[in-house]
């Protein structure tokens, strides 16, 4: 049986990304490296709540 990824798989999954670069940012001085790793958390969290935002749209609900 294939493996599926669930809403909280990817959220948790995303979560945990985001808070590594912070992480990694938080030991950099400022400059190019900290700035990159900084942006690419923001856009790991903006991913995460347009992805939360799609899966729980109305327009995917079960038909009845």
């Amino acid at each position: 049986m294939p493996f599926t990824y669930t809403n909280q798989i990817v959220q948790e999954h995303l979560h945990l990304k985001a808070m590594q670069l912070y992480e990694a940012a938080g030991t950099l001085p400022s400059g190019d490296e900290r700035a990159g790793l900084l942006q690419r958390a923001r856009r790991i969290e903006s991913a995460s709540r347009l992805i939360d935002r799609w899966v729980s749209s109305p327009g995917l609900r079960v038909p009845k």
